[in-house]
């Protein structure tokens, strides 16, 4: 391999390039997989636009919902920090 690298180093880097790139790219599939099995099939594309308008409707209604509660658990959890910080730096006074 080291004489191959002396001979053509060009060839050796782009070989070694081929190698990363298809690692990086088994990684990615790897990850891909894992987060199928975690949250589950995929949602396709085709599958929304495919839709009627009264379940997109129901779909944004949701959607609007869930940004809703999730704002207002945003809040909550933003004053629940606020009160643990106070009684932290009351103790360090």
């Amino acid at each position: 391999m080291v004489i191959e690298t002396i001979k053509d180093p060009k060839k050796q880097a782009a070989h070694l390039q081929e190698q990363i790139t298809e690692q990086f790219q088994q990684i990615g599939d790897a990850i891909e997989h894992k987060i199928e099995e975690k949250v589950g099939k995929k949602i396709e594309l085709e599958d929304i636009l495919g839709s009627s308008k009264s379940d997109s409707r129901k779909i944004l209604e949701l959607l609007s919902d869930m940004s809703e509660q999730i704002a207002i658990l945003n809040k909550k959890v933003e004053k629940l920090s606020k009160t643990n910080k106070s009684p932290q730096s009351a103790a360090k006074k």
